[in-house]
């Protein structure tokens, strides 16, 4: 395994659809390195590296940075033209380019290029060798067979149907090449001429029969894109042709530029109207376009090349947009952001994740309201301050939990709302006041119900029970009553943990009447790591740990310390945010770099960053939810990412080696 294909497997960025199949690309432009954003032609080599050919030179990718290739009139041995229009790689390793002025050999040892001298000024469209050394080319729409061996030269000029677009050479060394006027061709070796074979014969009539591409799948039949007709078939057994997929939506023809296998049943295709994934057992596809308010999607619509890396990621070339990646995914995330007027969420900074009785989960965020995702449909539906008594107080939400058909809402310096859930009506809104048993702070930021049915309201200014009878509060004397309560949990014994915002985590038992508190010591690292913290969470085992702005603490119960983690333990940061629990005793962590799962038990560590398909790496406050059916919600300050962790699969290369580097991809 050589370094180029581990750094590959972390390259990896991720159209979304809701918890489905996602397809989210990363996107590499001249912004990034590449020469020229109109990508002809592509390949991956057998050492790893990555090679694009583009309108204004040839690209090498080593995961990292492009070095481009480029004529330099003063260096003979310079690549002749910058217009790369074809690209091969033999058995023996050796790149093949195909220019507008000829075809070259790439030499490994100096990076220099030869000139195949029998392809001086042609333009090459397409390369492919044959067993017996023979390379085949296209110039321009002449077949030719070279052997660099003895230097022979053969034309293939006065065939019938001379016009060649493509060609293909199969396993068992047959030559096959497409033409201008809709036949595919099989050469004959001994006799030296071709079988032909029309694929529009039975087809509608069209106003050209242009081959732009012929594909062997390996599988006994061939993939054969048109011009103006789509995607078509070839069995090599009946040596029979099917329309396979012919126009668009709109019934405009499908113009189809590239094919690639992806596994054994699906395949995917480049056309002018994105990409096409087919699947050729059920005949079903779907057709990946560029969205202009979703960073994510294809860049551009026009795609003129693919390739597969060895992972399985597939590289798609286009006209406008550079290059496209879609890695083999170890990781899926669906990822949820404002996309203007599209079915998406309202706001960018993620801050409360809940669900109600029906499953439908409810999002707050601190910059675009109240969010309600419906778990059936997809559909979100958007709540933000109107001035009417029935609508929330604010967009910046800071807390929310769901009591029965009501959903209480904390927000930021504007009070509590709640919200009737069947009639998404504000009913009730609690304002901070001079009376005994109202609030002291309009800033709510945490809110819980207790399994006695209690309800505590956590305040930047204290604590506080929630009185049905009197529909008033009650600022709670187990606690100190001038802090700031970030974060509130009630673990397995009854026992509330209070988190304060920078001064130690509190803790009460109600049914035993103890309380206390646990506070950073200098001098004693067995005590909390931090006084800012952010959360506390109880793992299945019945163990706490506490996540802190400097650190995630272990609690021992019973010495009544804690044991330490921070970025010397292998974790990406110091900043901790919230914990949830996979049912493999995995605690999944969001921090300030990224999304990390630890394994308790084995120590191990497994990190997520963007490069691995998330929004940001920078998640936020307050910000995680699991469902019943174990799909897990992180909210960042890009938006909100949902996955089930038992769908991730082990990359097998990155476990080869270099582990330390890249942890737990």
């Amino acid at each position: 395994m050589n370094k180029f294909l581990l750094i590959l497997s972390i390259l990896i960025g991720v159209v979304v659809s809701t918890f489905a199949q996602s397809y989210t690309f990363r996107h590499y432009q001249v912004e990034n390195g590449l020469s020229y954003n109109s990508v002809i032609c592509s390949l991956q080599d057998r050492k790893g590296f990555l090679w694009f050919g583009t309108k204004d030179g040839l690209n090498r990718f080593d995961g990292y940075t492009f070095k481009i290739f480029r004529n330099d009139p003063d260096n003979p041995k310079s690549i002749g033209n910058n217009f790369i229009h074809s690209l091969y790689e033999d058995k023996n390793e050796n790149i093949w380019v195909g220019t507008l002025i000829g075809l070259y050999k790439y030499n490994p040892l100096n990076e220099s290029f030869d000139l195949v001298e029998s392809t001086k000024n042609r333009d090459i469209r397409d390369i492919k060798l044959d067993r017996k050394g023979n390379i085949w080319y296209i110039a321009g729409l002449t077949l030719c067979r070279y052997n660099e061996k003895s230097k022979k030269l053969n034309t293939f000029e006065q065939r019938v149907h001379s016009g060649a677009t493509s060609l293909t050479i199969t396993a068992n060394d047959e030559v096959w090449v497409s033409t201008t006027d809709g036949f595919i061709q099989k050469y004959n070796d001994k006799k030296n001429t071709f079988e032909n074979y029309n694929v529009f014969i039975n087809s509608k009539p069209t106003i050209s029969s242009w081959i732009e591409k012929l594909h062997d799948t390996g599988k006994g039949f061939f993939f054969i894109g048109t011009s103006n007709q789509g995607i078509k078939t070839f069995d090599l057994n009946t040596l029979t042709y099917k329309d396979i997929l012919v126009a668009n939506p709109d019934q405009t023809p499908i113009y189809a530029r590239d094919f690639i296998t992806k596994d054994n049943t699906e395949y995917w295709i480049a056309t002018e109207s994105g990409l096409f994934i087919y699947n050729i057992k059920t005949g079903k596809y779907s057709n990946l376009r560029n969205k202009f308010n979703d960073p994510y999607s294809i860049s551009d619509n026009a795609v003129y090349t693919l390739a597969r890396d060895k992972e399985g990621g597939i590289w798609a070339g286009t006209y406008f947009g550079g290059v496209n990646y879609y890695p083999n995914q170890y990781t899926s995330f669906d990822k949820f952001f404002p996309q203007g007027g599209g079915n998406s969420i309202s706001g960018y900074a993620v801050r409360e994740i809940c669900n109600d009785k029906e499953g439908n989960i409810w999002i707050g965020t601190e910059d675009g309201g109240l969010n309600k995702l419906n778990h059936k449909t997809g559909v979100f539906e958007h709540f933000k301050p109107t001035g009417d008594k029935t609508s929330i107080s604010h967009t910046n939400i800071h807390g929310l939990l769901v009591v029965d058909d009501e959903l209480w809402i904390g927000t930021f310096e504007r009070g509590l709302d709640v919200m009737d859930i069947k009639t998404s009506k504000v009913i009730r809104h609690y304002r901070a006041g001079q009376a005994p048993n109202e609030l002291k702070s309009n800033f709510i930021e945490s809110l819980l119900k207790t399994r006695s049915g209690e309800i505590l309201v956590g305040t930047s200014f204290g604590l506080y029970r929630y009185n049905r009878a009197g529909n008033d509060f009650t600022l709670l004397n187990e606690v100190p009553g001038n802090l700031h309560y970030s974060n509130l949990i009630e673990d397995s014994h009854g026992t509330i943990w209070a988190s304060s915002l920078r001064d130690g985590l509190y803790f009460y038992n109600p049914t035993n009447r103890t309380s206390g508190y646990y506070k950073y010591e200098e001098n004693n690292r067995k005590s909390l790591s931090s006084n800012a913290i952010n959360s506390t969470f109880e793992d299945a085992n019945g163990g706490l740990w506490v996540a802190t702005e400097n650190g995630l603490n272990q609690f021992n119960e019973k010495e009544r310390n804690f044991r330490r983690y921070n970025s010397k333990s292998g974790f990406l940061s110091n900043v901790f945010y919230k914990i949830l629990e996979d049912r493999n005793g995995n605690l999944w962590i969001s921090t300030s770099r990224g999304l990390v799962c630890f394994n308790p038990a084995t120590n191990r560590i497994k990190s997520y960053t963007k490069a691995n398909g998330l929004l940001s790496d920078q998640f936020n406050y307050s910000s995680a939810f699991k469902d019943a059916n174990g799909r897990m919600y992180f909210g960042s300050v890009k938006g909100l990412i949902s996955y089930f962790p038992d769908q991730f699969r082990q990359n097998k290369f990155v476990s080869l080696g270099l582990h330390h580097r890249f942890s737990g991809l």
